[in-house]
């Protein structure tokens, strides 16, 4: 099936795309209350711009340019997928069961909306920027070296971060530019390492496993978790909630309590 183009100084309006249907919206062109159904692709060149695209379950807009007030979803193909790819933009997207945004290095994603059951992911140079907001029962995944300014993860939200490692002269603050309401869980998932001289500082969950050698300031040891203060690091502020904390000969721990009925503190050495 030919690909659909829209060049500049055109704009479409209603267009629907089916099964293995493509749409490309060129450098000054705009479309306007698209629907990418099943199989279909729309593409936004930089410069381009989509405007009240619904991406419902297997459908797909990859976007360089510009996309404003998309709705992405699922369906019975499967999840619908919006990636905002290096210098693009997306403002307003409003993500829904079984949708998911994905934000790639260089991309931005703005004013978004994660209800029940959506998803965005930002890869590590990627940004979720002001509006964003992650509603009951939806999930917001950053990897390491994500951006994150005026982000709100409300009761019953999910945020999650991975592949936390920080070396020595090196301070994370992983809640920096998000706000954290009540009831909110925000947590650190797969192995997190602290080196000498590294700080992670702020209230997140170690979920599974943690190394410290540095300083952690202010997190928590979520249920199941492990985390082990080796010789030289230190942990001050932490609570540990029906967790493990291991803290060996030469560690340090100040400050901290036990918060679950399950929750240990281990003192080797």
């Amino acid at each position: 099936m030919p690909v659909q183009i829209v060049s500049s100084g055109v704009s479409s309006s209603g267009l629907s795309l089916g099964s293995g249907a493509q749409l490309q919206v060129q450098s000054g062109g705009q479309a306007i209350a698209l629907t990418v159904g099943a199989g279909a692709l729309a593409e936004a060149d930089a410069g381009g711009v989509i405007i009240a695209a619904v991406i419902s379950g297997g459908g797909q807009d990859i976007i360089f340019g510009s996309a404003l007030g998309t709705v992405v979803t699922g369906g019975a193909g499967g999840s619908g997928y919006e990636t905002i790819e290096s210098g693009g933009l997306a403002s307003g997207a409003i993500v829904r069961a079984g949708g998911v945004e994905v934000v790639t290095f260089g991309g931005t994603a703005s004013a978004t909306t994660i209800g029940s059951g959506g998803e965005e992911v930002v890869s590590s140079g990627g940004s979720a920027a002001a509006g964003t907001v992650v509603s009951s029962g939806g999930l917001l995944v950053l990897s390491a070296g994500y951006s994150a300014q005026g982000v709100t993860v409300s009761s019953g939200g999910v945020g999650e971060v991975y592949g936390l490692s920080i070396g020595s002269g090196r301070t994370v603050q992983p809640v920096s530019g998000i706000t954290l309401l009540s009831g909110a869980v925000f947590e650190a998932l797969g192995q997190v390492v602290v080196s000498s001289g590294g700080v992670l500082d702020g209230p997140i969950m170690l979920a599974q496993s943690a190394t410290i050698a540095g300083l952690v300031s202010g997190a928590s040891v979520g249920s199941g978790g492990v985390a082990e203060i080796r010789s030289g690091g230190s942990g001050a502020a932490m609570s540990i909630a029906a967790g493990e904390l291991i803290v060996d000969a030469g560690g340090t721990l100040s400050a901290s309590v036990l918060t679950g009925p399950n929750s240990e503190i281990v003192v080797s050495g």
